[in-house]
């Protein structure tokens, strides 16, 4: 069975978030949150924004979608890992390596990325299949690193 899930929010006056953003949640209801998803029919979720270092949240998190029957479908991590930045790639790879870590207890399916541009101002590469290997080929060697498995 396909799951369907889409944004939601607890607050009437937002009716949108980008990528990143937590479903428009200012305040940690995780119970709140899996409601508004069965009330909209939905029985998948991307996960809320959590802390890494905040487990009792991410398990909070973690119990109450469970309870409502609703598979958190993806943790969103929108940072370039192979920024050409030596200090901004080193930050964006702990970012991405706890985003992981944030899928795995939280029990969610993947964690999801968008494909950075490898060549500036190249557009011919721009989401090439050189640079989705490049991408894939970094992840798996931070997860194997880190004792991940993908």
């Amino acid at each position: 069975m396909v799951k369907l899930g889409a944004p939601v929010f607890l607050s009437e006056d937002q009716k949108a978030a980008g990528a990143g953003q937590s479903h428009g949640v200012a305040v940690f209801d995780p119970e709140l949150l899996a409601q508004k998803h069965l009330e909209k029919g939905f029985t998948a979720a991307y996960a809320p924004k959590l802390d890494v270092k905040d487990t009792d949240k991410i398990r909070q998190t973690r119990k109450a979608f469970e309870k409502a029957g609703i598979v958190i479908a993806e943790v969103g991590y929108w940072e370039n890992l192979l920024d050409t930045n030596e200090e901004n790639r080193k930050r964006n790879h702990q970012e991405m390596l706890d985003s992981l870590y944030i899928a795995e207890e939280l029990g969610a399916h993947c964690t999801v990325n968008k494909l950075p541009q490898v060549v500036p101002m190249m557009l011919e590469h721009l989401n090439s299949e050189e640079e989705y290997d490049i991408a894939a080929a970094y992840v798996r060697k931070c997860a194997k690193e880190e004792g991940i498995t993908l």
